[in-house]
């Protein structure tokens, strides 16, 4: 009976041991995964600004355009008077 104690209790143990073992690799992969969320959010925020930037840029040009539209316009219309 002591004999099988001794097993039962060997079993436990190298089942802690696994038990352990899975729970510190399940740590490490949350670690990688919050590492890789921060990295995500931070290319975000970039593409964010960069998507800001751009329609700012976009923007400039679409009054330029309409500007320099309106003047053509006008020119040609002076053109066809003289």
């Amino acid at each position: 009976m002591a004999q099988r104690d001794d097993s039962e209790t060997e079993y436990v143990s190298k089942q802690l041991v696994r038990a352990q073992h899975a729970a510190r690799s399940a740590e490490a992969e949350v670690g990688e995964l919050r590492g890789t969320i921060a990295e995500m959010k931070t290319q975000l925020a970039r593409a964010r600004q960069d998507q800001e930037s751009f329609q700012t840029m976009l923007d400039i040009k679409r009054g330029v355009q309409d500007r320099f539209s309106s003047l053509t316009d006008r020119l040609r219309s002076r053109l066809r008077r003289a």
